[in-house]
């Protein structure tokens, strides 16, 4: 008896990140492209890896107001991408999960040795699913808020 836990997959992409600083502004950003050559006991179609989208970026700004007084923002987006939704009993479903951005932004203020960081995630409540290693795309977050205190001990 032979098991095989695990399929085969060609694929190629690319991947460009950059940053930038000029002053008391920062910028670092990347993107990537991915594209399926072929598949064998993969979740995959015709030329898409299931739950991984052809295009995904970042965008990460940062804006130093004062030494101690930061704001930052963040850009996030993928592309459309292929799922599937398995039910018990009946034939696995080949889904399309819309493209999608989310943009956070927050605000991080330094009173040494404790450093406080406001940041609030998708700004614009973008309702969007997930999929991965589950039986059907999850659905994510709308917008939430984070509030952290950071002690620095050295």
């Amino acid at each position: 008896m032979f098991y095989d836990n695990s399929g085969q997959m060609k694929n190629w992409g690319i991947e460009i990140s950059g940053s930038y600083l000029l002053n008391k502004f920062q910028a670092r950003f990347n993107v990537e492209y991915q594209k399926l050559i072929s598949a064998e006991n993969y979740t995959a179609s015709e030329k898409k890896i299931h739950n991984i989208p052809e295009w995904s970026g970042n965008f990460n700004g940062v804006y130093n107001f004062t030494k101690n007084f930061s704001v930052i923002g963040h850009l996030n987006f993928f592309s459309k991408q292929e799922s599937l939704e398995m039910k018990f009993g009946e034939p696995d479903v080949e889904i399309e999960l819309p493209a999608r951005a989310t943009v956070d932004a927050g605000v991080s203020y330094k009173l040494n040795p404790v450093t406080l960081k406001f940041n609030m995630n998708n700004i614009l409540n973008t309702t969007y699913d997930q999929g991965g290693a589950s039986i059907a795309p999850i659905r994510q977050r709308g917008r939430w808020f984070m509030f952290s205190v950071k002690y620095n001990i050295f």
